[in-house]
């Protein structure tokens, strides 16, 4: 039997849409699970450059920039390792590159010896929001259709219930409040989240907003931006020049400007 390839997937995911477009929100979170865990697998040797962005916000909310600094990710013993580049927009200078070059020197000489400690990069500091915590303790309910970067997307709204437990751990920010996810279609993966807190935890005070945005590169979903809103300060990360390499790659940026 001749078999049109050209119809086959078009209509195969067709089908895989019409199915999914029926099914309630617990499911299309229960599959973005089950594809971000996936996802994770693929995207792990990819990094790129990474640019954090405080400002400080006055009573009228108008913002100042207090901080940038950028970060250049790489691999180092096999783990990600974040290794400061810029402040400021600007190149380090030779003083400061040497000390960043001795503090991962130092690293990775602690990792080979100790490859069982947890990396003390910036990796130990970073918030999560655990989807598996929305099935439990959140109310879902499917919103609509939106279309997003060019991408169809399906919108769930997640509310808190008033019996879920207090937050404790940094993976528990999805216990702070209501989320959005916005799912995208074709891989069934969040392309985006947005978390409204309405309860005190630590930084966090009612009114408070995360903001996660993802984007898919033909192969996997990376981060691209993640916005962190607090009562007087705002802080945003902008990941870009994306690159897939192996397990000791390190990755070298133009920083265009001579460091003096």
């Amino acid at each position: 039997m001749i078999e049109d390839m050209g119809l086959a997937a078009p209509i195969a995911w067709f089908c895989l849409a019409l199915s999914v477009k029926n099914e309630d929100p617990k499911t299309l979170v229960e599959r973005a699970i089950e594809k971000g865990l996936q996802n994770r697998a693929k995207s792990a040797n990819w990094l790129g450059r990474e640019d954090i962005k405080r400002y400080a916000l006055d009573k009228k909310n108008v913002s100042r920039m207090t901080a940038w600094i950028t970060y250049e990710a790489s691999k180092l013993e096999g783990e990600n390792y974040y290794r400061v580049i810029a402040r400021d927009g600007k190149p380090l200078s030779k003083k400061e590159t040497a000390k960043e070059q001795q503090r991962m020197d130092a690293e990775a000489e602690r990792r080979r010896h100790r490859p069982r400690e947890r990396a003390k990069d910036s990796n130990a500091k970073r918030f999560s929001v655990s989807l598996q915590q929305l099935l439990v303790f959140h109310t879902l309910r499917y919103t609509g259709e939106e279309t997003v970067r060019g991408r169809k997307i399906w919108m769930v709204e997640a509310g808190l219930r008033d019996s879920a437990p207090q937050p404790n751990e940094p993976d528990d920010l999805a216990l702070a409040g209501d989320l959005t996810l916005w799912i995208d279609q074709e891989t069934g993966l969040v392309s985006m989240q947005e978390l409204r807190v309405t309860r005190d935890w630590g930084s966090y005070s009612p009114g408070s907003m995360v903001r996660y945005d993802m984007d898919w590169n033909g192969t996997v979903m990376l981060p691209t931006r993640i916005m962190v809103q607090l009562a007087r300060s705002r802080t945003e990360q902008v990941y870009t020049e994306y690159r897939q390499f192996g397990a000791e790659a390190v990755i070298q940026f133009d920083t265009s400007a001579p460091a003096k």
